[in-house]
């Protein structure tokens, strides 16, 4: 009896030392997958036609090595700090956007696509009072971001100036895009109808060029609300991302990326950019 009970006792310890293994197994494999999938998304940021499209004012992104201090890229980290992009103001770190570090701003690293995001839960927002090139007349703006708050009937704005200066945001609400840039221009549901679900992944690309302003969300060609419409002439100064200029319609969700051109872009600069963003974050864009 007694030689039976060491006998299973040495049993399950081997047992308990197999799942230990196999635990470590596929604690190794899961890093090993998650650290490829961010390599990937690194080289396909890199080989992108991005920074080769003329007149781009700034690049927001959460991949690469040099967008976020090396101290907050760990899960649930505060962000304080998030570095453009864009080559011609990397190196001097010039339109760094910046906050006080708080909870209403932190990284994840399993974000959209399993990539790298900033979840903002109804922040103040990360800003930069102006951008180094000067203010934007006409723009475009692209955003790839997750709801994970319910859109409903208010406003949760995506991206807006600086508080110091006019209004000019993008919001969304549950069937609607909103762009301000000194009228508000709610995109209508009867051509391209929208609909924002809570954890869903989009990518929406705006025009702001006065009476012929525009959205395009999931939808390379087709806008949104069908033909362009008046939202102001408010040019874009400095940057709030994750919140309008005065907190009060702020967002609940994943960002991953920004990107700003300083005018309108072409059709195939248009297809171009949300072509990589799809690749890139693996969401689906109609007549691309």
């Amino acid at each position: 009896m007694t030689k039976r009970q060491a006998f299973s006792l040495i049993e399950l310890s081997v047992v308990l030392i197999i799942i230990g293994l196999l635990i470590v197994g596929v604690t190794r494999g899961v890093s090993i997958v998650k650290s490829s999938r961010l390599a990937a998304a690194r080289i396909m940021t890199a080989k992108s036609k991005i920074a080769e499209i003329s007149d781009l004012a700034a690049w927001y992104e959460t991949s690469l090595a040099t967008s976020l201090l090396p101290s907050e890229t760990v899960d649930e980290s505060q962000i304080t700090t998030w570095y453009d992009s864009n080559p011609s103001s990397l190196l001097e770190q010039k339109n760094t956007l910046s906050k006080s570090a708080g909870s209403d701003l932190i990284y994840r690293s399993n974000g959209i696509n399993h990539l790298p995001s900033l979840e903002f839960n109804y922040s103040t927002g990360i800003k930069i009072t102006d951008f180094y090139q000067g203010w934007s007349a006409q723009n475009t703006v692209f955003i790839v971001f997750s709801p994970t708050a319910a859109p409903n009937s208010a406003l949760m704005v995506l991206v807006d100036s600086d508080a110091s200066h006019s209004t000019s945001s993008i919001g969304i609400k549950s069937d609607k895009i909103s762009l301000d840039a000194g009228t508000t221009l709610e995109t209508g549901t009867a051509v391209s109808p929208l609909f924002f679900d809570v954890n869903g992944s989009y990518i929406i690309a705006a025009y702001f060029d006065s009476t012929r302003s525009r959205a395009y969300s999931n939808n390379a060609t087709t806008a949104a609300g069908g033909s362009p419409a008046d939202a102001g002439p408010n040019s874009l100064n400095g940057l709030t991302v994750g919140a309008n200029k005065d907190s009060s319609n702020s967002f609940q969700g994943l960002i991953s990326e920004v990107i700003i051109f300083n005018r309108v872009l072409q059709i195939d600069e248009r297809k171009s950019v949300m072509s990589y963003l799809s690749k890139k974050y693996r969401i689906y864009i109609a007549e691309l």
